[in-house]
């Protein structure tokens, strides 16, 4: 069994206005403020195992948890996670033992449920907050919906994997099958505006993850000059499978607007309107509407799209930004990705090259429509607003500056390809021989130095990196928003130089 309990407490003051430099503590401050915070959680864990092996090719486990977490209602708090695997070493049968080809070969299978707990603390509560002040007297307000039904998220998972090690294991790797279905997710949905709240958190659908994961690794040269590889790719497909009762694309908040789950598509899909570019007559920017019949949107929100039209008036004028032509606009997790390190020795000398790679998503800058053409808002802008609309004739996707249009919208102006291949690690160093650090007393003295994340080899996306995650609070709403940026800095580039010695 385990047990873990964790408590955080904050006081502080802060004060401003101070009389001089000399004199900066809060008591000395013309304006002083206070504050106080705490929370904490706990977890207890009851688990057992057992394995078997049988004529040392046949393996048998099986395992089951009860986890118990403070985070929450006191009829849920347990949860129950059991879980087994099967394994055959197939290269210890008589019919492959000794083979110079396979020379290690397993199947192995493996069904179990996992619980996720990773939500704030003292969620399930109805809680309290200050601030609701009337009338010069301080005041308490609501700051959170109670669930006392909120419970553990399980999640599904089987595997089916094939090890294998050649050539009396200078090729060796994995090919795995999963297939993970996670159920009563944590979500936020959204409730009417009339309760005073905009959301609350609540065990909704379920969700379908499931791919290949291969892996390879060779030893290619041996001997005075030495080369070894390692590569690993993943590919991935994802669908919301259901939300139970929810229907509607705006339920499921996930962050900032940009992202929603949706019946049939990818979690954290992006829910935009999509641009039609710039009226060349006016400047002004046009959008896509679903199209209509009879009054009724043609093809929703089922899977197969949704057919769309420039939205115009009956004069053919161009109509402004609408929250009802949203529709799902790519996703913002990968189709695939991976990496492949490449290490080599030669005499004295060595060096390591590492590049990960990720194809198939989006990125929404979101900063970007304040930083295009939207002069009004204020903000400095990027060098692609020389690129506006400026008189009738004008074919660009910059609309015409203003002062007065409401630029600060959602559209697919701002989503790029996110794909990438990153030169992320390159190390290299040089053992100085044994005859000469001996005599220092040193059995070995290695130099080195090391460049991380010194190139993109290959990116579309205008920023400044295209791996990134927004500056979110919590941890749903950073998974429901992994490619979505807000003026997040790029990472940065960094060389190091150092020194290994053994005595």
């Amino acid at each position: 069994m385990s047990v873990q309990r964790s408590e955080q407490r904050d006081v502080g003051t802060s004060g401003i206005n101070f009389p001089n430099s000399y004199f900066q503590t809060p008591q000395a401050a013309a304006v002083r403020n206070g504050y106080a915070f705490q929370t904490e959680f706990g977890f207890l864990s009851y688990f057992g195992r057992l394995s078997y092996k049988f004529m040392n090719r046949y393996l048998a486990e099986v395992s089951v948890r009860s986890d118990g977490s403070s985070r929450f209602g006191q009829n849920n708090r347990y949860g129950t996670f059991p879980a087994a695997s099967l394994g055959w070493i197939v290269s210890e049968e008589d019919f492959l033992k000794g083979n110079e080809v396979v020379t290690f070969l397993k199947l192995r299978t493996s069904y179990g449920i996992a619980g996720n707990a990773e939500i704030g603390n003292f969620t399930w509560q109805g809680t309290f907050a200050p601030g609701a002040n009337y009338n010069n007297q301080p005041g308490v307000r609501p700051s959170q919906l109670a669930n006392t039904d909120l419970s553990w998220e399980t999640s599904s998972q089987l595997d089916i994997a094939l090890d294998f090690g050649l050539l009396s294991d200078r090729i060796t790797g994995s090919v795995n099958y999963y297939n993970r279905v996670s159920k009563d997710m944590l979500l936020n949905e959204r409730v009417p505006g009339s309760s005073g709240f905009q959301s609350i958190i609540r065990n909704i659908g379920q969700m379908t993850n499931q791919g290949v994961e291969f892996n390879i690794r060779s030893f290619n040269f041996s001997g005075e000059f030495e080369w070894s590889s390692d590569f690993n790719i993943t590919f991935n497909t994802n669908r919301i499978d259901n939300l139970g009762s929810t229907t509607s694309p705006d339920a499921i908040d996930l962050g900032f607007g940009e992202t929603r789950a949706i019946v049939g598509y990818p979690f954290a899909t992006f829910f935009i309107v999509r641009s039609a570019g710039v009226d060349p007559a006016t400047g002004a920017p046009l959008y896509y509407r679903p199209r209509t019949v009879d009054g009724v949107v043609q093809n929703g929100l089922n899977g197969a799209g949704v057919d769309l039209e420039v939205a115009r008036d009956a004069q053919g004028n161009p109509l402004p930004w609408s929250a009802a032509w949203r529709v799902p606009t790519g996703k913002n997790y990968p189709d695939f990705f991976g990496g492949f390190t490449n290490n080599f020795r030669w005499k004295n000398f060595d060096l390591s090259i590492l590049i990960n790679f990720s194809f198939g998503n989006k990125i929404y800058d979101d900063a970007g429509k304040r930083l295009v053409g939207n002069i009004g808002f204020g903000w400095n802008q990027m060098t692609k607003t020389l690129d506006r609309w400026q008189k009738p004739g004008d074919v660009t996707d910059v609309p015409r500056l203003s002062l007065s249009d409401n630029r600060d919208i959602n559209t697919d102006r701002f989503i790029y390809d996110g794909s990438f291949i990153r030169l992320r690690n390159v190390t290299l160093g040089y053992t100085l021989p044994t005859s000469i650090t001996q005599d220092w007393g040193v059995s070995r003295l290695r130099v080195y130095v090391t460049a991380i994340n010194p190139a993109l080899l290959y990116n579309n996306f205008p920023g400044w990196d295209p791996e990134l995650v927004r500056d979110h609070g919590n941890d749903q709403q950073r998974n429901g928003n992994q490619s979505v940026t807000y003026l997040a800095p790029p990472q940065a580039k960094t060389i190091s130089f150092g020194v290994n010695l053994d005595f």
